[in-house]
């Protein structure tokens, strides 16, 4: 094996793993709601709730973001792999 396959299995597996992460994080996302976190409207307390609510719409506006550059990076990183693969076919005519 040499080195372009060596750097292009690495880089393979780079894209892999952050495609798994983006899958774990949407997954996670998905679970989060503004819903039914344990705090009713008690004593006045709406205007928790609706701080509580927020913040959690907030954190998955954030992580949606954060996936969309997480798959943009992966695909780029497959991209550079897959650049690699002419690379070597250039190199040594295969």
């Amino acid at each position: 094996m040499g080195d372009v396959d060596i750097f292009k299995a690495e880089l393979e597996g780079s894209a892999a793993a952050m495609s798994r992460a983006v899958s774990e994080l949407d997954q996670a996302r998905a679970d989060l709601t503004g819903e039914g976190f344990g705090i009713e409207n008690p004593a006045g307390r709406a205007g928790l709730r609706l701080a509580v609510r927020g913040q959690i719409e907030t954190l998955r506006d954030t992580a949606l973001n954060r996936s969309v550059a997480a798959s943009t990076l992966s695909a780029n990183v497959q991209a550079i792999a897959d650049d690699f693969g002419m690379l070597d076919d250039e190199l040594f005519g295969k």
